[in-house]
């Protein structure tokens, strides 16, 4: 996650693209077979974002965890394997792989 060199700093010292990165390494550490993440790349940079992403399509692959994201970053979006467009709580669009294939988590 880019952050060996702040190892030793308490959270107070880190700048919020920092800490998000932090909140991710957090989340993953365990190994989840689910991950729910809201706005989760919303304060890094686009290197970055690619980095969370690459990390995200990587443990998917591996170890088949699940990503439930909420973003409007078209970053974001672009990698996703389905996509839900929710407006004022209602499901308006799903993509084509979407209707395809039911959604399932087993936890």
């Amino acid at each position: 996650m880019g952050l060996a060199s702040q190892a030793d700093y308490y959270p107070p010292r880190l700048d919020p693209g920092q800490s998000q990165r932090v909140a991710i390494a957090r989340a993953m550490i365990a190994r989840p077979r689910l991950v729910v993440a809201d706005e989760p790349a919303s304060r890094l940079d686009s290197a970055c974002t690619r980095r969370v992403m690459d990390l995200f399509a990587r443990e998917q692959r591996e170890h088949g965890t699940a990503f439930l994201i909420s973003t409007r970053d078209q970053r974001q979006l672009s990698r996703a394997t389905r996509t839900l467009q929710l407006v004022e709580g209602r499901l308006l669009s799903s993509s084509a792989e979407a209707a395809r294939r039911p959604l399932r988590v087993q936890l």
